[in-house]
């Protein structure tokens, strides 16, 4: 009989602990904006074209990388599997896998430790990109920025490439796990495996 208890004793710690990111996610845009401008630009001159890229740095001094070939012919090598996708976690920056992925995507070590001092100055640990949304349409392709928080939930800016016009931002605003900080950045709610993607107070 102590089950559910347990199991909602567990959700309201979860519940309580998104709080506290969820507030300062939004401090943190209002304080880091040009910096997060400025990061997602120099990202966007140096990512590699046709092929979306989501790069998180961990405490370890290791680093996380996920690749999806986004062309239309795929082509199976070193890099990538027959479905055009790859992904490595805890790699250091000496790993020969690392090294060769770097060098297949065109970003050396400099510019990666460029990449992950910027995002410590702006409080975040991940950057990416993708080319269009999966789930919003018209979204173009956008880079992505993910804010800290513990493993039950993700936060993630992402920043367009065109201003929007009302129209998209009102079907944006629609959606549960997305929120319109302006006309150009929105903030996406990640839930784990086994939970919802929606943000709390709009479930």
């Amino acid at each position: 009989m102590r089950r559910p208890g347990i199991y909602f004793t567990f959700i309201f710690l979860i519940t309580c602990s998104c709080s506290r990111p969820l507030v300062q996610v939004f401090e943190n845009y209002k304080i880091n904006s040009k910096g997060l401008d400025s990061l997602s630009s120099y990202f966007q001159l140096i990512k590699p074209d046709s092929i979306d890229l989501w790069i998180r740095f961990n405490k370890e001094k290791t680093f996380d990388i996920l690749l999806w070939d986004k062309r239309k012919n795929k082509t199976e090598n070193q890099i990538f599997d027959k479905y055009g996708s790859f992904s490595k976690y805890d790699n250091l920056i000496t790993d020969s896998l690392a090294i060769k992925v770097l060098d297949y995507i065109a970003i050396d070590t400099n510019q990666l430790d460029y990449i992950k001092t910027y995002l410590n100055k702006v409080n975040c640990n991940s950057i990416g990109y993708k080319c269009e949304f999966w789930d919003v349409k018209n979204g173009g392709g956008f880079i992505e920025i993910g804010f800290p928080t513990d493993d039950f939930y993700g936060l993630t800016y992402l920043i367009l490439e065109s201003i929007k016009d009302s129209v998209f931002l009102i079907n944006v605003k629609t959606k549960c796990n997305y929120k319109v900080i302006n006309s150009k950045y929105l903030l996406r709610y990640s839930g784990p495996a086994w939970g919802s993607d929606c943000f709390p107070d709009k479930k």
